[in-house]
C-alpha cells in the first residue's frame, strides 16, 4: 500500500528485504543510545516491477519452538541460522500480486501504507497455528504459560527464572506470525 504521492514507508523496504536490516539495526541502536543517527543516502526510486512479483515465505512463530523432552521445555529456535533456513525453506509461499495508490485527492484511505494482505491470510495463519503442539498446549492449560511454567499475570517481581533452567528460558518470547523473505 503506497501513501497518496506514491510514496512507499522506508520500514517497509527493511521488512521485504529491499534494504539491509543491519542498517535499520544500527539506527535503532544509535536512537536509543541517544547519539547521532546515520541516516543512508542512498534511497533510491522503485517501479511498480520492483515489487510485482516479490515471493516471501510465511514462516509461523509456532514452528520457532522446539520442544525438548530432556527438560520438559519449549525452546526457541530463532537464533537458530540452519533451523531457520529450514523453516523458511518449507514456509507457504505468498507473491505480491498488487500494488494500492489512494487516488490524490482522497480525504481518507481505508489502508495505511505498507503491506496489506487479506482477512483470509490471518485466519489461514490463526487456524494453521493451532495444528502445532506448542498451541496445543497452551489451549489445554491457558492459565500457564507454556514458556516459562508460570501462570499468566503473576505479579512476583521481574520475571526472571532462578534455578537450572534459567539461561534456556532467559531469551523466550511469545510466538508470533513472521513473514520472512
Amino acid at each position: 500500500m503506497l501513501g497518496k504521492d506514491g510514496s512507499i514507508i522506508d520500514y517497509v523496504l527493511y521488512a521485504m528485504g529491499l534494504r539491509d536490516s543491519a542498517e535499520l539495526d544500527k539506527m535503532i541502536q544509535q536512537f536509543a543510545q541517544n547519539q547521532n543517527v546515520d541516516l543512508p543516502q542512498d534511497f533510491r526510486t522503485y517501479s511498480y516491477e520492483d515489487f510485482l512479483g516479490l515471493n516471501f515465505k510465511v514462516v509461523r512463530g509456532a514452528d520457532c519452538y522446539e520442544y525438548d523432552e530432556t527438560y520438559n521445555i519449549w525452546k526457541d529456535k530463532s537464533e537458530d541460522s540452519d533451523y531457520m533456513k529450514q523453516l523458511v525453506a518449507g514456509g507457504e509461499d505468498l507473491t505480491i500480486v498488487g500494488i494500492v495508490q489512494p487516488k490524490a485527492d482522497a480525504s481518507a484511505a481505508m489502508l495505511s501504507s505498507g503491506i496489506a494482505y487479506p482477512a483470509a491470510l490471518t485466519q489461514h495463519v490463526i487456524e494453521e497455528a493451532k495444528t502445532s503442539a506448542i498451541v496445543q498446549q497452551q489451549m489445554a492449560d491457558p492459565t500457564t504459560n507454556v514458556l516459562t511454567g508460570e501462570p499468566f499475570g503473576d505479579s512476583k517481581g521481574s520475571g526472571q527464572f532462578a534455578g537450572p533452567f534459567h539461561d534456556l528460558l532467559c531469551g523466550y518470547r511469545r510466538p508470533q506470525t513472521r513473514v520472512l523473505h
